[in-house]
Protein backbone atom coordinates (compact mmCIF):
# COMPACT_ATOMS: atom_id res chain seq x y z
CA UNK A 1 0.00 0.00 0.00
CA UNK A 2 1.36 3.47 -0.91
CA UNK A 3 1.52 6.42 1.76
CA UNK A 4 -1.36 8.12 -0.88
CA UNK A 5 -3.77 5.20 -0.68
CA UNK A 6 -2.70 5.04 3.45
CA UNK A 7 -3.92 8.45 3.74
CA UNK A 8 -6.32 8.13 1.69
CA UNK A 9 -7.43 5.09 3.95
CA UNK A 10 -6.88 6.79 7.44
CA UNK A 11 -9.95 8.69 7.13
CA UNK A 12 -11.86 5.86 6.64
CA UNK A 13 -10.46 4.36 9.49
CA UNK A 14 -11.63 7.09 11.76
CA UNK A 15 -14.89 7.23 9.95
CA UNK A 16 -15.88 3.57 11.24
CA UNK A 17 -14.64 3.83 14.64
CA UNK A 18 -17.59 6.69 14.40
CA UNK A 19 -19.86 4.87 13.01
CA UNK A 20 -19.35 1.76 15.47
CA UNK A 21 -22.60 1.59 18.10
CA UNK A 22 -22.70 -0.43 20.73
CA UNK A 23 -25.98 -2.33 21.26
CA UNK A 24 -28.04 -1.35 24.18
CA UNK A 25 -28.96 -4.30 26.38
CA UNK A 26 -32.35 -5.88 25.01
CA UNK A 27 -34.26 -8.34 26.17
CA UNK A 28 -32.82 -10.88 23.68
CA UNK A 29 -29.67 -10.68 24.75
CA UNK A 30 -29.60 -13.43 26.49
CA UNK A 31 -29.97 -15.40 23.63
CA UNK A 32 -27.05 -17.53 21.74
CA UNK A 33 -28.92 -16.91 18.68
CA UNK A 34 -29.69 -12.99 19.22
CA UNK A 35 -26.18 -12.33 19.97
CA UNK A 36 -24.61 -13.93 17.24
CA UNK A 37 -27.27 -12.09 14.87
CA UNK A 38 -26.59 -8.53 16.75
CA UNK A 39 -22.76 -9.71 16.13
CA UNK A 40 -23.17 -10.28 12.24
CA UNK A 41 -25.37 -7.17 11.85
CA UNK A 42 -22.42 -4.91 13.86
CA UNK A 43 -20.00 -6.78 11.22
CA UNK A 44 -22.06 -6.32 8.25
CA UNK A 45 -22.46 -2.13 9.32
CA UNK A 46 -18.51 -1.87 9.52
CA UNK A 47 -18.21 -3.78 6.35
CA UNK A 48 -20.95 -0.89 4.86
CA UNK A 49 -19.18 1.85 6.70
CA UNK A 50 -15.60 0.81 5.28
CA UNK A 51 -17.27 0.28 1.52
CA UNK A 52 -18.77 3.76 2.41
CA UNK A 53 -15.61 4.93 3.09
CA UNK A 54 -13.38 3.13 -0.12
CA UNK A 55 -16.53 4.85 -2.23
CA UNK A 56 -15.57 8.35 -0.91
CA UNK A 57 -12.04 7.81 -1.72
CA UNK A 58 -13.15 6.44 -5.06
CA UNK A 59 -15.05 9.50 -5.60
CA UNK A 60 -12.32 11.27 -4.52
CA UNK A 61 -9.83 9.65 -7.19
CA UNK A 62 -12.60 10.42 -9.90
CA UNK A 63 -13.05 13.56 -9.29
CA UNK A 64 -9.49 14.32 -9.30
CA UNK A 65 -8.89 12.57 -12.82
CA UNK A 66 -12.11 14.67 -13.79
CA UNK A 67 -9.53 18.13 -12.87
CA UNK A 68 -6.97 16.30 -14.51
CA UNK A 69 -9.56 15.90 -17.49
CA UNK A 70 -10.94 19.28 -17.28
CA UNK A 71 -6.82 20.41 -17.27
CA UNK A 72 -5.71 19.13 -19.85
CA UNK A 73 -9.09 19.95 -22.08
CA UNK A 74 -8.01 23.37 -21.37
CA UNK A 75 -4.85 23.00 -22.23
CA UNK A 76 -5.88 21.24 -25.75
CA UNK A 77 -8.31 24.40 -26.03
CA UNK A 78 -5.47 26.19 -25.62
CA UNK A 79 -3.03 24.88 -28.12
CA UNK A 80 -6.07 24.53 -30.65
CA UNK A 81 -6.43 28.42 -30.12
CA UNK A 82 -3.27 29.33 -30.85
CA UNK A 83 -3.24 26.74 -33.87
CA UNK A 84 -6.32 28.44 -35.07
CA UNK A 85 -4.69 31.96 -34.65
CA UNK A 86 -1.23 30.90 -36.17
CA UNK A 87 -2.84 28.94 -39.40
CA UNK A 88 -6.20 30.36 -40.54
CA UNK A 89 -5.92 27.02 -42.97
CA UNK A 90 -7.26 24.65 -40.77
CA UNK A 91 -10.97 25.17 -39.93
CA UNK A 92 -11.53 21.42 -38.70
CA UNK A 93 -9.37 23.06 -35.64
CA UNK A 94 -12.57 24.97 -34.53
CA UNK A 95 -14.30 21.88 -34.94
CA UNK A 96 -12.84 20.00 -33.20
CA UNK A 97 -12.04 22.41 -30.11
CA UNK A 98 -16.05 22.94 -29.97
CA UNK A 99 -16.36 19.14 -30.12
CA UNK A 100 -13.50 19.36 -26.84
CA UNK A 101 -15.70 21.90 -25.12
CA UNK A 102 -18.50 19.76 -25.65
CA UNK A 103 -17.26 16.96 -23.93
CA UNK A 104 -15.49 18.95 -21.24
CA UNK A 105 -19.33 20.57 -20.49
CA UNK A 106 -20.26 16.38 -20.73
CA UNK A 107 -17.54 15.70 -17.97
CA UNK A 108 -18.34 18.74 -16.15
CA UNK A 109 -22.10 17.47 -15.99
CA UNK A 110 -20.50 13.11 -14.93
CA UNK A 111 -19.04 15.08 -12.26
CA UNK A 112 -22.10 16.88 -11.17
CA UNK A 113 -23.92 13.50 -11.02
CA UNK A 114 -20.67 12.14 -8.95
CA UNK A 115 -21.32 14.91 -6.51
CA UNK A 116 -24.99 14.60 -6.23
CA UNK A 117 -24.76 10.64 -6.07
CA UNK A 118 -21.89 11.29 -3.33
CA UNK A 119 -24.20 13.36 -1.65
CA UNK A 120 -27.20 10.94 -1.96
CA UNK A 121 -24.51 8.68 -0.36
CA UNK A 122 -23.69 10.68 2.55
CA UNK A 123 -27.44 10.63 2.72
CA UNK A 124 -27.46 6.70 3.19
CA UNK A 125 -24.98 6.41 5.48
CA UNK A 126 -26.99 8.72 7.97
CA UNK A 127 -29.96 6.73 7.10
CA UNK A 128 -28.12 3.54 7.98
CA UNK A 129 -26.45 5.00 11.39
CA UNK A 130 -30.22 6.14 12.35
CA UNK A 131 -30.83 2.00 12.01
CA UNK A 132 -28.00 1.31 13.83
CA UNK A 133 -29.29 2.84 17.05
CA UNK A 134 -32.94 0.98 16.45
CA UNK A 135 -31.51 -2.19 15.01
CA UNK A 136 -31.68 -4.15 18.07
CA UNK A 137 -35.88 -3.16 17.88
CA UNK A 138 -36.64 -3.94 13.89
CA UNK A 139 -33.63 -6.62 13.39
CA UNK A 140 -35.51 -7.97 10.71
CA UNK A 141 -36.47 -4.59 9.00
CA UNK A 142 -32.51 -3.93 9.54
CA UNK A 143 -31.64 -7.06 7.86
CA UNK A 144 -34.20 -5.91 4.86
CA UNK A 145 -32.41 -2.61 4.78
CA UNK A 146 -29.09 -3.58 4.62
CA UNK A 147 -29.85 -5.59 2.01
CA UNK A 148 -30.87 -2.26 0.21
CA UNK A 149 -27.77 -1.03 1.08
CA UNK A 150 -25.64 -3.76 -0.20
CA UNK A 151 -27.83 -3.06 -3.66
CA UNK A 152 -26.94 0.35 -3.75
CA UNK A 153 -23.50 0.02 -3.22
CA UNK A 154 -23.46 -2.69 -5.85
CA UNK A 155 -24.84 0.12 -7.49
CA UNK A 156 -22.87 2.75 -6.66
CA UNK A 157 -20.01 0.53 -7.44
CA UNK A 158 -21.21 0.08 -10.79
CA UNK A 159 -21.95 3.79 -11.64
CA UNK A 160 -18.24 4.25 -10.28
CA UNK A 161 -17.33 2.10 -12.71
CA UNK A 162 -19.20 3.08 -15.83
CA UNK A 163 -18.24 6.82 -14.69
CA UNK A 164 -14.36 5.84 -14.57
CA UNK A 165 -14.70 3.71 -18.14
CA UNK A 166 -16.42 7.23 -19.56
CA UNK A 167 -13.28 8.87 -18.19
CA UNK A 168 -11.04 6.69 -19.60
CA UNK A 169 -12.97 7.09 -22.82
CA UNK A 170 -13.08 10.76 -22.49
CA UNK A 171 -9.43 10.73 -21.86
CA UNK A 172 -8.30 8.43 -24.86
CA UNK A 173 -10.80 10.85 -27.02
CA UNK A 174 -8.71 14.11 -25.81
CA UNK A 175 -5.25 12.17 -26.70
CA UNK A 176 -6.83 11.27 -29.91
CA UNK A 177 -8.03 14.95 -30.56
CA UNK A 178 -4.57 16.33 -29.69
CA UNK A 179 -2.29 13.58 -31.57
CA UNK A 180 -4.81 14.97 -34.49
CA UNK A 181 -4.12 18.69 -33.68
CA UNK A 182 -0.39 18.30 -33.29
CA UNK A 183 -0.52 16.47 -36.88
CA UNK A 184 -2.58 19.69 -38.08
CA UNK A 185 -0.25 21.73 -36.70
CA UNK A 186 2.32 19.91 -38.45
CA UNK A 187 0.27 20.42 -41.65
CA UNK A 188 -0.01 24.11 -40.58
CA UNK A 189 3.69 24.41 -40.57
CA UNK A 190 4.88 23.07 -43.45
CA UNK A 191 1.73 25.37 -44.67
CA UNK A 192 3.28 27.97 -43.63
CA UNK A 193 6.70 27.31 -45.05
CA UNK A 194 5.28 26.12 -48.21
CA UNK A 195 3.82 30.03 -48.54
CA UNK A 196 7.26 31.66 -46.94
CA UNK A 197 8.91 29.99 -49.42
CA UNK A 198 6.32 31.48 -52.35
CA UNK A 199 6.70 34.76 -50.39
CA UNK A 200 10.62 34.66 -50.78
CA UNK A 201 10.13 33.53 -54.02
CA UNK A 202 7.73 36.30 -54.64
CA UNK A 203 9.94 39.23 -53.44
CA UNK A 204 13.05 37.53 -55.88
CA UNK A 205 10.26 38.25 -58.51
CA UNK A 206 9.68 41.71 -57.27
CA UNK A 207 13.18 42.61 -56.43
CA UNK A 208 14.25 41.84 -59.98
CA UNK A 209 10.89 43.47 -61.67
CA UNK A 210 11.99 46.65 -59.84
CA UNK A 211 15.82 46.19 -61.05
CA UNK A 212 14.55 45.46 -64.34
CA UNK A 213 12.08 48.85 -63.76
CA UNK A 214 15.11 50.76 -62.54
CA UNK A 215 17.29 49.57 -65.69
CA UNK A 216 14.04 50.93 -68.22
CA UNK A 217 13.86 54.28 -66.09
CA UNK A 218 18.00 54.62 -65.84
CA UNK A 219 17.26 54.08 -70.25
CA UNK A 220 14.52 56.31 -70.40
CA UNK A 221 16.23 59.12 -68.27
CA UNK A 222 19.14 58.89 -70.89
CA UNK A 223 16.76 58.83 -73.87
CA UNK A 224 15.31 61.94 -72.68
CA UNK A 225 18.37 63.48 -72.17
CA UNK A 226 19.41 62.44 -76.09
CA UNK A 227 16.15 63.90 -77.01
CA UNK A 228 16.48 66.86 -74.86
CA UNK A 229 20.10 67.35 -76.72
CA UNK A 230 18.19 66.58 -80.01
CA UNK A 231 16.45 69.29 -79.30
CA UNK A 232 18.71 71.63 -77.95
CA UNK A 233 20.38 70.53 -81.56
CA UNK A 234 17.27 71.31 -83.55
CA UNK A 235 17.07 74.84 -81.65
CA UNK A 236 20.08 75.46 -82.56
CA UNK A 237 19.95 74.71 -86.07
CA UNK A 238 16.57 76.74 -86.60
CA UNK A 239 18.92 79.71 -84.85
CA UNK A 240 21.19 79.06 -87.44
CA UNK A 241 19.18 79.02 -90.45
CA UNK A 242 17.32 81.99 -89.12
CA UNK A 243 20.67 83.73 -88.52
CA UNK A 244 21.71 82.99 -92.36
CA UNK A 245 18.52 83.71 -93.60
CA UNK A 246 18.79 87.37 -91.59
CA UNK A 247 22.34 86.92 -93.26
CA UNK A 248 21.43 86.51 -96.75
CA UNK A 249 18.46 89.40 -96.49
CA UNK A 250 20.93 91.98 -95.24
CA UNK A 251 23.35 90.87 -97.58
CA UNK A 252 20.40 90.89 -100.12
CA UNK A 253 19.97 95.06 -99.07
CA UNK A 254 23.72 95.53 -98.83
CA UNK A 255 23.73 94.55 -102.58
CA UNK A 256 21.25 96.61 -103.67
CA UNK A 257 22.61 99.60 -101.55
CA UNK A 258 25.88 99.00 -103.12
CA UNK A 259 23.72 98.98 -106.62
CA UNK A 260 21.80 102.04 -105.83
CA UNK A 261 25.45 104.28 -104.64
CA UNK A 262 27.21 102.52 -107.61
CA UNK A 263 24.83 104.76 -109.98
CA UNK A 264 24.52 107.66 -108.08
CA UNK A 265 28.54 107.72 -108.50
CA UNK A 266 27.91 107.36 -112.00
CA UNK A 267 25.72 110.16 -112.62
CA UNK A 268 27.67 112.24 -110.44
CA UNK A 269 30.93 111.57 -112.21
CA UNK A 270 28.14 112.38 -115.52
CA UNK A 271 27.35 115.48 -114.09
CA UNK A 272 30.99 116.52 -113.18
CA UNK A 273 32.31 115.86 -117.12
CA UNK A 274 29.43 118.15 -117.97
CA UNK A 275 30.49 121.20 -115.46
CA UNK A 276 33.85 120.82 -116.56
CA UNK A 277 32.80 120.88 -120.47
CA UNK A 278 30.71 124.11 -119.50
CA UNK A 279 33.45 125.69 -117.97
CA UNK A 280 36.06 124.86 -120.61
CA UNK A 281 33.17 126.34 -122.98
CA UNK A 282 32.55 129.47 -120.87
CA UNK A 283 36.62 130.19 -120.75
CA UNK A 284 37.22 130.16 -123.93
CA UNK A 285 34.82 133.65 -124.03
CA UNK A 286 35.26 135.54 -120.94
CA UNK A 287 37.83 135.53 -117.86
CA UNK A 288 36.05 133.53 -115.39
CA UNK A 289 35.28 134.78 -112.43
CA UNK A 290 37.15 134.06 -109.23
CA UNK A 291 34.43 131.74 -107.05
CA UNK A 292 34.24 132.98 -103.82
CA UNK A 293 35.60 131.02 -101.17
CA UNK A 294 33.82 128.44 -99.63
CA UNK A 295 31.91 129.18 -96.54
CA UNK A 296 33.38 128.13 -93.52
CA UNK A 297 31.29 125.13 -92.04
CA UNK A 298 29.17 125.67 -89.62
CA UNK A 299 30.34 123.33 -86.40
CA UNK A 300 28.07 120.40 -85.64
CA UNK A 301 25.70 120.51 -82.78
CA UNK A 302 26.77 118.81 -79.97
CA UNK A 303 24.70 115.06 -79.13
CA UNK A 304 22.28 115.88 -76.76
CA UNK A 305 23.13 115.03 -73.33
CA UNK A 306 22.16 111.40 -72.70
CA UNK A 307 19.01 110.79 -70.75
CA UNK A 308 19.18 110.47 -67.21
CA UNK A 309 18.12 107.04 -66.06
CA UNK A 310 15.15 107.36 -64.55
CA UNK A 311 12.46 104.12 -62.91
CA UNK A 312 9.76 105.42 -64.98
CA UNK A 313 10.86 103.68 -67.98
CA UNK A 314 8.33 101.52 -69.70
CA UNK A 315 10.33 98.50 -69.40
CA UNK A 316 10.64 99.39 -65.73
CA UNK A 317 6.99 99.63 -65.32
CA UNK A 318 4.28 96.79 -64.36
CA UNK A 319 1.19 95.97 -62.93
CA UNK A 320 -2.77 97.97 -63.41
CA UNK A 321 -2.81 101.27 -64.90
CA UNK A 322 -3.05 103.96 -62.50
CA UNK A 323 -4.97 107.22 -61.92
CA UNK A 324 -1.63 108.81 -64.23
CA UNK A 325 -2.64 106.01 -67.19
CA UNK A 326 1.03 104.17 -66.39
CA UNK A 327 1.01 101.42 -64.53
CA UNK A 328 1.20 101.49 -60.74
CA UNK A 329 4.72 99.94 -59.98
CA UNK A 330 7.60 100.04 -60.89
CA UNK A 331 11.23 97.85 -61.01
CA UNK A 332 13.89 99.10 -58.84
CA UNK A 333 16.79 96.88 -58.86
CA UNK A 334 17.26 93.05 -59.46
CA UNK A 335 17.82 90.85 -56.12
CA UNK A 336 18.73 87.48 -57.66
CA UNK A 337 17.95 84.97 -60.20
CA UNK A 338 17.56 81.12 -60.28
CA UNK A 339 15.73 78.35 -62.45
CA UNK A 340 12.13 79.67 -61.21
CA UNK A 341 12.97 83.19 -62.97
CA UNK A 342 14.31 86.66 -61.64
CA UNK A 343 13.17 88.57 -58.46
CA UNK A 344 13.28 92.38 -58.12
CA UNK A 345 12.55 94.91 -55.63
CA UNK A 346 9.41 96.71 -56.80
CA UNK A 347 7.74 99.73 -55.73
CA UNK A 348 4.42 100.80 -55.55
CA UNK A 349 4.40 104.12 -57.44
CA UNK A 350 1.09 105.87 -55.10
CA UNK A 351 2.72 104.51 -51.39
CA UNK A 352 5.98 104.01 -51.92
CA UNK A 353 5.45 100.70 -50.64
CA UNK A 354 8.25 98.28 -51.44
CA UNK A 355 7.67 94.25 -52.39
CA UNK A 356 8.99 91.72 -54.12
CA UNK A 357 8.46 90.69 -57.98
CA UNK A 358 9.27 87.73 -58.61
CA UNK A 359 8.98 87.29 -62.84
CA UNK A 360 8.84 83.39 -63.97
CA UNK A 361 10.83 81.56 -66.54
CA UNK A 362 8.58 80.57 -69.59
CA UNK A 363 5.57 81.82 -71.30
CA UNK A 364 2.00 81.30 -69.69
CA UNK A 365 -0.92 80.74 -71.88
CA UNK A 366 -4.54 80.68 -70.68
CA UNK A 367 -4.57 77.63 -68.87
CA UNK A 368 -1.78 78.18 -66.84
CA UNK A 369 -2.59 81.36 -66.32
CA UNK A 370 -5.68 80.73 -64.65
CA UNK A 371 -4.04 77.63 -62.58
CA UNK A 372 -1.10 80.16 -61.06
CA UNK A 373 -3.17 82.44 -60.14
CA UNK A 374 -6.04 80.37 -58.65
CA UNK A 375 -2.71 79.13 -56.17
CA UNK A 376 -1.73 82.40 -55.43
CA UNK A 377 -5.60 83.01 -54.53
CA UNK A 378 -5.27 80.14 -52.18
CA UNK A 379 -1.33 81.47 -50.82
CA UNK A 380 -3.02 84.52 -50.16
CA UNK A 381 -4.95 83.36 -47.19
CA UNK A 382 -2.09 81.39 -45.47
CA UNK A 383 -1.47 83.54 -42.54
CA UNK A 384 0.97 81.94 -41.37
CA UNK A 385 4.24 83.41 -39.21
CA UNK A 386 6.64 80.78 -40.49
CA UNK A 387 5.32 81.55 -44.35
CA UNK A 388 6.39 84.07 -47.14
CA UNK A 389 3.06 85.94 -47.71
CA UNK A 390 2.32 86.40 -51.28
CA UNK A 391 0.49 89.06 -52.07
CA UNK A 392 -0.80 88.80 -55.43
CA UNK A 393 -0.14 87.97 -59.01
CA UNK A 394 -0.03 89.53 -62.61
CA UNK A 395 0.89 88.79 -66.01
CA UNK A 396 3.09 91.26 -68.33
CA UNK A 397 3.27 90.58 -71.93
CA UNK A 398 2.50 86.82 -71.55
CA UNK A 399 4.68 86.63 -68.79
CA UNK A 400 3.89 85.95 -65.38
CA UNK A 401 4.84 87.93 -62.05
CA UNK A 402 3.97 87.56 -57.98
CA UNK A 403 4.18 89.91 -55.52
CA UNK A 404 4.80 88.73 -52.25
CA UNK A 405 6.84 90.28 -49.28
CA UNK A 406 10.12 91.94 -49.68
CA UNK A 407 12.50 90.22 -46.62
CA UNK A 408 16.40 90.55 -46.92
CA UNK A 409 17.64 87.44 -45.24
CA UNK A 410 19.85 84.45 -46.85
CA UNK A 411 18.16 81.08 -47.51
CA UNK A 412 19.04 78.08 -45.25
CA UNK A 413 21.29 77.14 -47.55
CA UNK A 414 22.93 80.37 -47.80
CA UNK A 415 23.16 81.21 -44.14
CA UNK A 416 25.54 77.72 -43.94
CA UNK A 417 24.84 77.66 -39.54
CA UNK A 418 26.71 75.43 -37.80
CA UNK A 419 24.86 74.96 -34.57
CA UNK A 420 23.00 71.55 -35.03
CA UNK A 421 20.16 72.72 -32.25
CA UNK A 422 20.06 76.26 -34.71
CA UNK A 423 19.01 74.23 -37.42
CA UNK A 424 16.83 71.78 -36.18
CA UNK A 425 14.83 74.91 -34.50
CA UNK A 426 14.83 76.46 -38.42
CA UNK A 427 13.58 73.00 -39.78
CA UNK A 428 11.05 72.31 -37.03
CA UNK A 429 9.24 75.75 -37.68
CA UNK A 430 9.65 75.22 -41.42
CA UNK A 431 8.30 71.61 -41.01
CA UNK A 432 5.04 73.08 -38.74
CA UNK A 433 4.25 75.92 -41.32
CA UNK A 434 4.10 73.21 -44.32
CA UNK A 435 1.87 71.33 -41.82
CA UNK A 436 -0.29 74.30 -41.35
CA UNK A 437 -0.22 74.85 -45.65
CA UNK A 438 -1.23 70.74 -45.84
CA UNK A 439 -3.96 71.56 -43.78
CA UNK A 440 -5.44 74.00 -45.75
CA UNK A 441 -5.46 71.27 -48.74
CA UNK A 442 -1.88 72.93 -50.36
CA UNK A 443 1.39 71.20 -51.19
CA UNK A 444 4.57 72.64 -51.47
CA UNK A 445 6.26 69.88 -53.75
CA UNK A 446 9.73 71.53 -53.97
CA UNK A 447 11.44 71.78 -50.78
CA UNK A 448 15.35 72.74 -49.92
CA UNK A 449 17.41 74.64 -48.51
CA UNK A 450 17.05 77.76 -51.21
CA UNK A 451 13.13 77.53 -50.34
CA UNK A 452 13.22 78.72 -46.51
CA UNK A 453 14.67 82.21 -45.72
CA UNK A 454 16.22 82.68 -42.30
CA UNK A 455 15.63 85.74 -40.86
CA UNK A 456 17.34 87.03 -37.74
CA UNK A 457 14.77 89.60 -35.86
CA UNK A 458 16.50 90.37 -32.50
CA UNK A 459 19.10 87.69 -33.00
CA UNK A 460 16.74 85.08 -33.13
CA UNK A 461 16.25 83.11 -36.07
CA UNK A 462 12.84 82.87 -37.89
CA UNK A 463 12.51 80.22 -40.59
CA UNK A 464 9.93 81.76 -43.74
CA UNK A 465 9.19 78.90 -46.19
CA UNK A 466 8.39 80.62 -49.56
CA UNK A 467 7.55 79.31 -53.52
CA UNK A 468 4.76 77.14 -52.39
CA UNK A 469 3.77 75.15 -55.32
CA UNK A 470 5.71 77.11 -57.78
CA UNK A 471 7.73 74.92 -58.94
CA UNK A 472 5.30 71.99 -59.96
CA UNK A 473 3.28 74.60 -61.75
CA UNK A 474 6.08 76.15 -63.47
CA UNK A 475 7.29 72.95 -65.00
CA UNK A 476 4.16 73.24 -67.28
CA UNK A 477 5.83 76.58 -68.83
CA UNK A 478 6.93 77.34 -72.60
CA UNK A 479 10.61 77.75 -71.82
CA UNK A 480 11.93 81.22 -73.04
CA UNK A 481 14.89 80.43 -74.79
CA UNK A 482 14.07 76.78 -76.05
CA UNK A 483 17.59 75.73 -77.24
CA UNK A 484 19.22 77.02 -73.53
CA UNK A 485 16.73 76.54 -71.20
CA UNK A 486 15.39 72.64 -72.61
CA UNK A 487 16.07 69.68 -70.16
CA UNK A 488 16.69 72.26 -67.57
CA UNK A 489 15.06 71.02 -64.27
CA UNK A 490 12.64 73.53 -62.18
CA UNK A 491 13.23 71.54 -59.54
CA UNK A 492 16.28 69.96 -57.93
CA UNK A 493 15.63 66.32 -58.28
CA UNK A 494 18.33 65.99 -55.28
CA UNK A 495 15.66 66.82 -52.80
CA UNK A 496 12.30 65.16 -54.77
CA UNK A 497 11.65 61.40 -53.32
CA UNK A 498 12.26 58.53 -55.28
CA UNK A 499 8.42 58.39 -56.51
CA UNK A 500 8.81 61.95 -58.11
CA UNK A 501 11.91 61.22 -60.29
CA UNK A 502 10.35 58.36 -62.07
CA UNK A 503 9.07 58.88 -65.49
CA UNK A 504 5.34 57.96 -64.20
CA UNK A 505 5.01 60.69 -61.08
CA UNK A 506 2.00 59.87 -58.73
CA UNK A 507 -0.03 62.19 -57.11
CA UNK A 508 1.96 64.87 -54.86
CA UNK A 509 0.66 63.99 -51.08
CA UNK A 510 1.88 65.23 -47.61
CA UNK A 511 5.03 62.41 -47.64
CA UNK A 512 6.32 64.19 -50.78
CA UNK A 513 7.41 67.39 -48.59
CA UNK A 514 7.79 65.08 -45.45
CA UNK A 515 10.99 63.88 -47.60
CA UNK A 516 11.92 67.38 -48.97
CA UNK A 517 12.01 68.70 -45.04
CA UNK A 518 14.35 65.36 -44.31
CA UNK A 519 16.54 66.29 -47.00
CA UNK A 520 16.95 69.49 -46.17
CA UNK A 521 17.88 69.13 -42.67
CA UNK A 522 20.15 66.69 -43.93
CA UNK A 523 22.15 69.07 -46.58
CA UNK A 524 22.10 71.77 -43.41
CA UNK A 525 23.80 69.65 -41.66
CA UNK A 526 25.91 67.77 -43.83
CA UNK A 527 26.68 70.58 -45.36
CA UNK A 528 25.63 68.59 -48.80
CA UNK A 529 23.05 67.49 -50.54
CA UNK A 530 21.57 64.18 -49.90
CA UNK A 531 23.04 63.25 -53.20
CA UNK A 532 25.44 64.20 -55.53
CA UNK A 533 26.54 63.23 -59.45
CA UNK A 534 28.63 64.61 -62.35
CA UNK A 535 25.55 64.95 -64.08
CA UNK A 536 21.41 65.17 -63.87
CA UNK A 537 20.81 61.16 -65.22
CA UNK A 538 23.52 60.18 -62.48
CA UNK A 539 21.83 62.18 -59.36
CA UNK A 540 18.21 60.68 -60.57
CA UNK A 541 19.79 57.13 -60.76
CA UNK A 542 21.29 57.44 -57.03
CA UNK A 543 17.87 59.79 -55.37
CA UNK A 544 16.14 56.04 -57.08
CA UNK A 545 18.38 53.38 -55.91
CA UNK A 546 20.75 54.40 -53.62
CA UNK A 547 20.67 55.36 -50.24
CA UNK A 548 22.49 58.69 -48.69
CA UNK A 549 25.97 58.26 -46.69
CA UNK A 550 24.69 58.34 -43.05
CA UNK A 551 24.49 61.60 -41.73
CA UNK A 552 26.44 60.35 -38.92
CA UNK A 553 29.29 59.13 -40.62
CA UNK A 554 29.45 62.96 -42.60
CA UNK A 555 28.96 64.81 -39.47
CA UNK A 556 30.40 62.67 -36.31
CA UNK A 557 28.92 65.02 -34.08
CA UNK A 558 25.27 64.34 -34.97
CA UNK A 559 23.33 62.61 -32.52
CA UNK A 560 22.02 59.25 -33.13
CA UNK A 561 18.63 59.82 -32.75
CA UNK A 562 18.70 62.90 -34.78
CA UNK A 563 20.38 60.79 -37.69
CA UNK A 564 17.74 58.74 -36.63
CA UNK A 565 14.76 60.96 -37.89
CA UNK A 566 16.52 62.28 -40.70
CA UNK A 567 16.41 58.81 -42.13
CA UNK A 568 12.65 58.14 -41.61
CA UNK A 569 11.78 61.04 -43.08
CA UNK A 570 14.20 60.22 -46.40
CA UNK A 571 12.98 56.65 -46.30
CA UNK A 572 12.38 55.64 -49.66
CA UNK A 573 8.79 54.09 -49.36
CA UNK A 574 6.40 56.90 -48.41
CA UNK A 575 4.65 54.41 -46.04
CA UNK A 576 7.92 54.27 -43.81
CA UNK A 577 7.95 58.14 -43.61
CA UNK A 578 6.44 59.93 -41.17
CA UNK A 579 2.70 60.14 -41.29
CA UNK A 580 2.58 63.74 -41.56
CA UNK A 581 4.85 66.87 -41.17
CA UNK A 582 3.66 67.57 -38.07
CA UNK A 583 5.04 64.24 -36.67
CA UNK A 584 8.29 65.59 -37.64
CA UNK A 585 8.24 68.95 -36.17
CA UNK A 586 7.15 67.13 -32.98
CA UNK A 587 10.02 64.62 -33.31
CA UNK A 588 12.68 67.63 -33.82
CA UNK A 589 10.59 69.37 -30.73
CA UNK A 590 11.74 66.26 -28.27
CA UNK A 591 15.14 66.58 -29.57
CA UNK A 592 15.86 70.18 -28.27
CA UNK A 593 13.67 70.03 -25.31
CA UNK A 594 16.80 69.48 -23.25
Amino acid sequence: MTPSDKSRSAPSRKRSKKTVVRPPESPLAGTTEAKKQATELHARLQELSRRAAELENRVGELNHELEKTRNEARESDARATELERRSQRVPALEEEAAALRRRLAESEEGRDAARKENGRLETQAAGLKQQVEASEARISESNQRVGALERELIEAREAEAKAREDSLRELEEVRRRLAESEEGRDAARKENARLESRAQSADTRTSEANRRIGALERELVEAREAEAKARAGESQAAQLRETAERLRAETARLEKTRSEQQRWLEELGQTVVDLERQLQEAGSTKPAKALPPPAPSEPAAPPPPPMAETTLRPQHLFGPVGADGHPSHVLQELLFRDAAGVVYRARERATGRTFAARFVAGQAGEEQTLAIEREVERLIALPHPNILHVQGSGRRKNRLYLMMDLVEAPTLGQAKIRDIRRVCAVVRDAAEAVHYAHEEGILHGDLNPENILVASPEGRDHALVKDFGLGRLLESLVPLTPGKDAGTPIRNPAYLPPEQTRALKPALSPSVDVYGLGATLYAALAGRPPFEGKDMPQVLTRVMFEEPLPLERVRPDVPEALAATVRRAMAKESGHRFGSAKELADALTRFLIP
